[in-house]
């Protein structure tokens, strides 16, 4: 399960990271705080068959999940570096319950 946080800088604007367990959403953000990032979403993502990218969960230890447009960045993202996602296929997951 992939976890990821989306960072944000008043100069740099929003950057995603990622990571694999037992890695905590918090480890991965401190790691970027002194540069002036903030963590404004968190939560796990997943590619699934034909390209669609869905994100699900929330961070625990930084206490966020995911914003809505979450997994339609991470797609573009992952389309610009050259992994094939389908511009429609991008969606979060709301966590029931």
């Amino acid at each position: 399960m992939l976890k990821y946080v989306r960072l944000h800088s008043r100069f740099d604007g929003d950057a995603f990271l990622f990571t694999l367990p037992p890695v905590s959403h918090a480890t991965l953000a401190k790691a970027h705080e002194a540069q002036g990032y903030k963590p404004v979403s968190a939560g796990f993502v997943n590619f699934g068959p034909g390209g669609v990218v869905t994100t699900h969960g929330r961070s625990e230890s930084l206490n966020l999940g995911p914003l809505p447009d979450d997994a339609a960045r991470i797609a573009m993202l992952y389309d610009i570096v050259g992994v094939q996602v389908h511009e429609d296929a991008a969606r979060h997951v709301p966590t029931q319950v």
